[in-house]
């Protein structure tokens, strides 16, 4: 140790840089020697049948690892390209772990471990084995490595261990059979939630499967079965509309929306291209079937249809009273084009209108009077 600090103190540069070197030859020794603890007794199957592991560090592997060992490392200032895995893509999805040893106490490793991660989630395949973090100290009671990361900023790394993407890790660096036996529990507690998740996912697929069924028979009951029964005046899904909202319908493009109702938006259109400078604008009334599920609701709409071609035919039409001149049926909604009245619709209107006085009111109980008495007088003629 005093021989150490010598080197430490020593005021020649070139003494200080063969005293890092010392130390981290001493690191690397320490390391070394406690994978060799922890892996001395154990075989690869005694993790899992087919696994690979990768290291962080240039540690020489026991004997029985030699044929499923990788060291990956990143070397400081060159992030753009990170080092080969060490295996074709085909090789590592066909692994059914992978298990990385790296020292949380040294940021190197650290990102060493993050391009890791990030390298084989690079493969693109849909099935990656699960990475299995295995911290790997200088031994079971070593302090951090001489690249620690600083205590202020343990928020930001445990942030950052969560960014990785590993699937689990291992605590306390156990050893012999008791780090086979924690991997193999992080193994099969990630498979057993892996089946759980799929089969949620898959009931949920289920779900959504057999609801959309429901939606099609439906829509199919309502407007294609009883609708040309019940409601012939509401006309057939024209199939050349895309569902939604449209930008163009006969000739007319939208412009924008004037307001929403209960029972559905209503957007200004001008005339397009195709239509004469003639034409004025006009409204075009948009209503969801989205909502509409029972003959109750297929019957208002058939009312509705049916009363805005009543008011709007030459017999009844009227200047005070807003003229529908086409109805248009997509698979989502149903489309009025109007006559346009204005920016002001009738709430707007009363309420701007002068507040009656009482004298205004008792005029119009004294004539709705004389209707009534007319209209009794004709009675008792008749």
């Amino acid at each position: 140790q005093a021989w150490t600090a010598f080197f430490c103190v020593a005021p020649d540069p070139r003494a200080g840089q063969a005293c890092r070197r010392r130390l981290q030859a001493m690191v690397e020794f320490g390391a070394q020697e406690w994978l060799s603890r922890r892996l001395g007794a154990l075989h690869p199957h005694d993790f899992d049948e087919n696994v690979h592991i990768f290291c962080t560090d240039t540690l020489i592997p026991p004997v029985a690892f030699e044929n499923c060992w990788s060291v990956f490392q990143v070397a400081s200032g060159d992030d753009n390209e990170p080092p080969s895995l060490g295996l074709d893509a085909s090789e590592i999805v066909a692994k059914t772990s992978v298990l990385v040893l790296s020292d949380p106490g040294c940021k190197a490793q650290v990102d060493s471990l993050c391009q890791l991660v990030q390298a084989i989630d690079d493969l693109g395949h849909h099935d990656p084995p699960p990475i299995v973090w295995v911290p790997h100290s200088r031994g079971p009671h070593s302090e951090g490595g001489t690249d620690t990361v600083p205590a202020e900023s343990s928020n930001s790394f445990s942030q950052l261990l969560m960014d990785t993407g590993v699937d689990a890790i291992v605590l306390d660096e156990p050893e012999g059979f008791r780090l086979a036996i924690a991997v193999q529990s992080r193994l099969h507690k990630l498979a057993f939630d892996t089946k759980k998740l799929g089969t949620m996912l898959n009931q949920r697929r289920e779900r959504a499967r057999q609801a959309a069924f429901l939606q099609d028979g439906i829509e199919t009951t309502l407007w294609s079965y009883l609708r040309p029964r019940i409601a012939g005046s509401i006309p057939p899904v024209d199939r050349g509309l895309p569902p939604g909202l449209l930008a163009h319908i006969d000739g007319f493009d939208v412009a924008h929306l004037l307001g929403r109702g209960m029972f559905g938006s209503v957007y200004l259109i001008r005339p397009g291209p195709d239509r004469s400078q003639q034409w004025e604008d006009q409204v075009l009334k948009a209503v969801e079937k989205e909502g509409m599920t029972d003959l109750t609701d297929l019957g208002a709409m058939k009312r509705q249809v049916e009363i805005m071609q009543l008011i709007s035919s030459e017999r009844w039409r009227h200047p005070n009273i807003i003229r529908m001149y086409q109805v248009y049926h997509s698979p989502s909604h149903m489309f009025f084009r109007m006559e346009f009245g204005g920016f002001e619709n009738l709430f707007r209107r009363l309420r701007a209108r002068e507040q009656p006085t009482p004298t205004t009111a008792q005029q119009i109980q004294q004539q709705q009077r004389r209707q009534q008495q007319q209209q009794q007088q004709q009675q008792q003629q008749q």
